[in-house]
């Protein structure tokens, strides 16, 4: 059996999702990814 597909929440929004669609209807988050656009998330020091 195909599994469904999965959407991040910023594709969601791109498909016309508002927060309050997103937080009501499918709740809390199966899992996180890590920001990588974070400064020093890639184990470099900031100067």
């Amino acid at each position: 059996m195909p599994r469904p597909p999965t959407y991040s929440t910023q594709e969601l929004k791109e498909r016309g999702w508002i927060p309050a669609m997103v937080r009501d209807l499918l709740g809390k988050h199966d899992r996180e990814r890590k920001n990588e656009m974070r400064m020093g998330s890639c184990g470099r020091t900031l100067p």
